[in-house]
């Protein structure tokens, strides 16, 4: 399969609107590349340019060495010509059509011969798992197996890249979390280039071998889904990418009180000088241990917890520690009223300024909290 690179491409549409800004992307060969951002960040604009939908207003494309768009050479590959799958997040199914019809009929247009048709179409409805519909019209099947079907269609083709436009956001969370199941399947099993736009961070996360996370038209940071999660690149990101959101306590500047102080002097006694130039500690909830926790690793202070909020199999609760709010994580049900409030120096995110995320290297023990 082969790999996608964008090289300083940027889109203007009329108006002066810039939805994406001198934007570098690698898409490795056999890659799940999950595009994540908010609304209105560039991801779908990205996507449309790579199928062919959208020119660029600059830079360059191309798939597997071949060069699609390239506004210097004045180069532009029709999508027809691409080889590329394109799913949307509206299904467009024919309501005429059967499900086997729906899926053929791209077959159909190429004038692939009748026998092999059938067969490939055999191939999918087996691959997809839904056999047993394949002779309904899509009004008598479920939004899942639409979906299903919509995958299907692109896939009997053997598109190059597959690329999917947030598919999964009309279904119900179950569904959802059945299709994601069957993504993850489908690009284990025929080891396409895929290219998959969301918001959702869920998503991302469990989809991705690789994420790709925007704003304003431009890409923030480029890694593993537990790369961008454990080291963010800047403020923005760690707090998109988290589910309840990141602490994020001001230790400089507006906002910087009693609770900023105290992590930041433990900051810099165990961090080292990274943590004098940091503007902002950010602390992932599932790191904020309520109830106990001691040792020279470890700043530690007396809380008290405010609100609990059971989800089921966890415990979201909000601790007030000098003058700000901690949100915590717990697997163990816990109770309002006083505790104590710990975290571990390595849990401690550093951010500048400016946002970037500014790397520390803990100092062996020298003193306890």
């Amino acid at each position: 399969m082969p790999h996608i690179g964008l090289s300083r491409v940027s889109k203007q549409f009329p108006g002066g609107v810039r939805a994406v800004e001198d934007l570098d992307l690698i898409i490795p060969d056999g890659a799940f590349m999950c595009l994540l951002g908010p609304s209105g960040c560039g991801k779908t604009t990205v996507l449309r340019m790579i199928a062919g939908l959208e020119q660029p207003s600059a830079g360059e494309i191309s798939v597997g060495g071949r060069v699609f768009d390239s506004v210097a050479r004045g180069c532009f590959v029709p999508s027809e010509e691409r080889g590329i799958g394109l799913v949307f997040q509206s299904y467009a199914l024919w309501p005429h059509l059967t499900v086997r019809e729906n899926i053929e009929f791209g077959l159909s247009v190429r004038a692939v011969p009748r026998a092999e048709r059938h067969a490939r179409v055999a191939d999918v409805l087996r691959l997809l798992n839904i056999e047993p519909v394949a002779d309904r019209y899509p009004s008598q099947i479920s939004g899942g197996q639409q979906q299903r079907v919509a995958l299907a269609r692109m896939l009997v083709v053997s598109p190059q890249v597959l690329l999917l436009d947030e598919p999964l956001s009309n279904l119900d969370a179950r569904l959802r979390l059945e299709m994601r199941a069957e993504l993850k399947r489908i690009h284990q099993t025929l080891g396409s280039t895929i290219v998959f736009v969301t918001h959702d961070q869920l998503e991302a996360m469990t989809l991705g071998t690789e994420v790709a996370v925007m704003n304003a038209g431009r890409i923030l940071q480029v890694g593993t889904p537990m790369d961008i999660y454990h080291r963010p690149a800047n403020r923005f990101v760690a707090e998109f990418v988290g589910n309840p959101p990141i602490n994020i306590v001001p230790v400089r500047g507006a906002g910087a009180g009693r609770l900023g102080a105290s992590l930041h002097e433990f900051a810099r006694r165990r961090l080292g000088s990274a943590a004098d130039a940091a503007w902002w500690i950010g602390i992932r909830p599932e790191a904020v241990r309520l109830g106990g926790g001691h040792g020279e690793d470890r700043w530690v202070h007396p809380a008290q917890i405010e609100t609990v909020l059971p989800t089921g199999p966890t415990w979201i609760a909000g601790a007030r520690v000098l003058d700000a709010t901690l949100f915590g994580v717990s697997f163990e049900k816990i109770a309002a009223g006083p505790a104590s409030c710990s975290v571990r120096a390595e849990d401690l995110h550093l951010f500048a300024e400016d946002g970037s995320r500014l790397e520390a290297a803990p100092r062996p023990s020298e003193v306890g909290v």
